[in-house]
């Protein structure tokens, strides 16, 4: 019995076959939400070829099972998520077309300075200090006394002698004091700290680097973009699901 993939997959058509199967599963462009259309391709591009032995253990009553559905899209992801996943990052990366060296240095540090220092020094006085000390003292004043003599049961006393006096008196001193130090005075101290600094640096070089001409690079540019990433999937589901019969 021959079947073929629209015989399996009949409702593929409708946006229900092997990539509805994937689209369960971690394919590269589950986040796209395109199944309903590769199926539609797929079933245009391979949809008459003859499905494959391991396809037909899956069969009964001339359908795929639920679980040999399951089974069929795992195992196609095995073997291929890899590949596809590299591939597919080719669609989105971003270059420029006639630059064929690109490179991004990044460089980044601490600096860290610690400086110390000590320092002494000694003060040393000798010789002879001389101090003079000169002036004039005076005292002056005025004094007196007087005396009294009481009588018999007498509580008045009735003066007796008196006497008084003034006195001057004036001292000049002229006074030197000779003085011999011998003093030492010491100085020391020390002084430390840390300087801490930090740097970067980002060095990008880009452009043609004369191994490849511009007009090669376009070239080249144009012949990747003529290959298409979904026709390498189905090729490689051909693989896996039909036989290889030409």
């Amino acid at each position: 019995m021959r079947l073929t993939i629209k015989d399996v997959y009949p409702q593929a058509f409708e946006g229900d076959g092997i990539f509805t199967d994937l689209q369960a599963l971690d394919v590269p462009w589950k986040a796209e939400n395109i199944s309903d259309s590769l199926d539609m391709l797929y079933s245009n591009h391979s949809g008459d070829k003859t499905v494959s032995k391991l396809v037909m253990n899956h069969v009964e009553d001339d359908e795929l099972t639920a679980l040999g559905r399951s089974v069929i899209a795992l195992s196609v992801l095995i073997m291929y998520k890899t590949q596809w996943e590299r591939l597919y990052s080719v669609l989105s990366t971003e270059y420029n077309p006639i630059s064929n060296y690109d490179m991004t240095e990044s460089e980044s540090g601490t600096n860290s300075l610690e400086r110390s220092a000590e320092s002494s020094g000694e003060h040393h006085e000798t010789g002879t200090r001389t101090v003079t000390d000169s002036g004039t003292v005076s005292d002056s004043g005025t004094n007196g006394m007087s005396t009294g003599v009481y009588g018999f049961n007498s509580s008045q006393a009735v003066n007796s002698d008196t006497s008084s006096g003034t006195n001057s008196n004036q001292e000049t001193r002229n006074l030197t004091r000779t003085e011999t130090p011998n003093i030492t005075e010491t100085d020391t101290g020390t002084d430390s700290g840390t300087e801490t600094g930090e740097h970067s640096r980002t060095l990008t070089r880009s452009g043609n680097i004369g191994v490849t001409t511009s007009q090669q690079l376009l070239q080249s540019e144009i012949e990747l973009w003529k290959w298409s990433f979904f026709n390498q999937v189905f090729e490689d589901l051909d693989k896996v699901l039909t036989l290889q019969v030409y």
